[in-house]
């Protein structure tokens, strides 16, 4: 979907889906890959004004539609349901790229903005702008969060990196002098 697309690309961009006729399933589809609204387009100026500036200032007018909608949100508690009992189920709410993922882990290795853009080969600025994006999707607000969310949900795991310097100081007992 080209939703999941645009968003991997520009994960502060907030999406408005209008369509032909509304569709419980794409809906549902819609609101999975991320998008802010969704909307008939025989929807009069004021509205589609009202729902631009909603989702501009980060709010989600896609919920509305649940009014109308009573499967697509019974769809939508049901995966709550599930993520709350901690069941494996299809990444749902705003799942990390794989490109993120990297980032998180290199930020669980202690890895500073600028390391992280020279390990990846890529601008500082891309990174901070990931590091953001990450910060928005698992609702942290400093880095040791993030890495802890991501621990917690299993997105990384703790294990050795083998590619990694490990700084081995030899104490005076052990050179035997």
């Amino acid at each position: 979907m080209m939703i999941k697309k645009i968003k991997q690309l520009l994960p502060t961009v907030a999406i408005i889906v209008i369509t032909p006729h509304i569709d419980g399933e794409e809906l549902f589809e819609v609101i999975k890959a991320g998008a802010s609204g969704y909307l008939n387009r025989e929807v009069n100026a004021n509205e589609l004004i009202n729902v631009i500036r909603k989702a501009g200032s980060g709010e989600y007018p896609i919920t509305d539609m649940f009014v109308s909608q009573p499967k697509v949100a019974g769809k939508v508690l049901y995966q709550f349901q599930q993520l709350a009992q901690g069941k494996e189920i299809e990444p749902f709410i705003s799942p990390l790229t794989s490109r993120e993922i990297e980032i998180l882990n290199c930020m669980a290795r202690g890895n500073s903005n600028k390391q992280i853009a020279v390990l990846l080969d890529v601008s500082e600025q891309t990174i901070k702008n990931q590091v953001t994006s990450i910060f928005r999707k698992l609702d942290a607000n400093a880095r040791t969060e993030a890495v802890w969310k991501g621990l917690e949900r299993g997105i990384i795991s703790f294990k050795l990196y083998p590619s990694l310097p490990i700084s081995r100081k030899k104490s005076a007992d052990s050179t035997g002098g």
